[in-house]
């Protein structure tokens, strides 16, 4: 495996990882907002997150 090949793989690994913690932190302030706050939003966060 070079080194080029190597460096693509980290670099994968940590977009993949930064975009699971994105998702994570998204669904966790969704779930910390109460739905009063966002009236115009029908979806509950629950179905969001």
């Amino acid at each position: 495996m070079s080194a080029k090949k190597t460096r693509q793989t980290v670099r994968m690994v940590v977009a993949g990882l930064a975009t699971v913690l994105a998702l994570l932190a998204a669904g966790c302030a969704a779930q910390r907002t109460p739905n009063v706050e966002v009236p115009a939003n029908p979806v509950p966060a629950a179905a969001v997150g």
